[in-house]
């Protein structure tokens, strides 16, 4: 994630003037993002999208990954107030993400194009679901090629 990260936003997040706050920025709580959100959390999504184009992948991944990221940044990406804890920021802001991947995924499904350069980026990362069950099945093929030996 750090790799993709924009240099100014390292920079940013770095320096000494930096006080912490969320880092995914939505309107609603409730609401599918916007496209416009979408667009403005671009440098957020962007690497998400890339490593899981199939798939919306699941909150605690997304968390982890924020917390991997705060490490790479020295623990500087998440400045907790008093009574809270990191892995409680990184988790609200892989909720965030979750939401944000769902709604690309869903532009991506139900529209053509896109109005932003940004979004239509996103979409352009994104692939088909693998079929419901052919993992499954593979699994199971596996375990009874394992039984057959």
């Amino acid at each position: 994630m750090l790799e993709h990260l924009p240099v100014t936003v390292i920079s940013l997040v770095q320096s000494d003037t930096y006080t912490g706050g969320d880092l995914i920025l939505l309107d609603s709580a409730v609401a599918r993002p916007s496209a416009e959100e979408l667009a403005n959390n671009y440098c957020w999504l962007k690497p998400i999208v890339m490593d899981s184009p199939s798939k919306v992948p699941s909150g605690y991944y997304l968390t982890d990954a924020f917390l991997r990221l705060d490490a790479k940044l020295n623990r500087k990406l998440f400045r907790p107030k008093q009574g809270e804890c990191r892995m409680f920021l990184a988790g609200r802001e892989g909720v965030k993400a979750k939401r944000c991947v769902g709604a690309v995924r869903y532009l991506w499904r139900n529209s053509h194009g896109a109005h932003d350069a940004r979004v239509l980026d996103l979409k352009q990362c994104l692939s088909p679901s693998p079929p419901r069950g052919v993992e499954a099945r593979s699994k199971n093929m596996l375990r009874l090629a394992w039984l057959k030996v």
